[in-house]
Parts: C-alpha cells; structure tokens; sequence
C-alpha cells in the first residue's frame, strides 16, 4: 500500500522510495489512516531534514516473533547523537527558523503506542536517520 500511495509522487519528487517486505504474509489489525499518516510524516521529514542531492528512502518489513519491525532509514545527514532522545518530544524542531514545529514525530510516537507497539531512533552505521518501530502481529 505505501509503494502504491508515495511511490509515483515520489519517483516524480527525484525520491528513490524502496520497500522491502521480508514476510508479506504477516498481517496488523491497525488504522490505514494513522499508519498513513505516521510514514507521511516520517517521508516528510526526510525530505525537509535529510540535507543530500539524491534523497533515498527506504522501508524494511520483517517479522520478529509475534511482532513486524519496521525499519525506516533516509540517506541523509542523521540526527545529532545528543538531540536523539529529544526528537519524539512534543515541539521539539532542529530547525529553528520554523514558526509551526515539531508535532510530526511525537505523533509518530502517539500512533505506535496506541497500536500497541513502540518506535525509536538512531542514526544508521551506513549513514542517515534510521526510525524503527515494533508492532503487533496477527497470528494467522
């Protein structure tokens, strides 16, 4: 679905978009409409935030138990070590030119615990910001 929702406006954008489903079988009883939503904002803020002339984006399903990590990494510049912990917070931007700020993330955050799971950051070995959440799966 994401493929089918971000890919032409994307690929349209100069935006490589991969998607990478390691178990398609594996099945969320979830929102369509806040998980939407969560990956509008974490491609939107790879946009505004990644700073590099080719943007690379790239999802990465795999199931883990009786859970679906999802691994969201941009090829960007990443995040400050020490802003980490703070990039979640309500209001929190790193760009302060920006009158409206913030909210995108700790949303973010909001969608993935009312769905009974948990997301974090942290800047990828290869480079970029890696966002990752655990979600429940449904056992089929």
């Amino acid at each position: 679905r994401l493929r089918a929702e971000y890919g032409e406006e994307l690929s349209d954008a100069g935006v490589i978009f991969r998607v990478n489903c390691l178990f398609p079988d594996a099945q969320l009883i979830c929102s369509w409409e806040q998980l939407r939503r969560l990956f509008g904002n974490f491609i939107s803020n790879s946009i505004n935030h990644a700073q590099t002339p080719q943007l690379e984006l790239e999802l990465t399903c795999e199931r883990q138990e009786d859970r679906i990590l999802f691994s969201f990494r941009d090829n960007g510049v990443g995040v400050p070590p020490e802003l980490l912990g703070q990039i979640f917070e309500p209001l929190y931007t790193s760009d302060m030119g920006r009158k409206v700020s913030g909210l995108g993330l700790s949303i973010c955050r909001s969608i993935v615990k009312a769905h009974g799971g948990s997301l974090w950051a942290r800047n990828a070995p290869e480079g970029g910001l890696l966002l990752q959440m655990l979600l429940p799966c449904v056992e089929l």
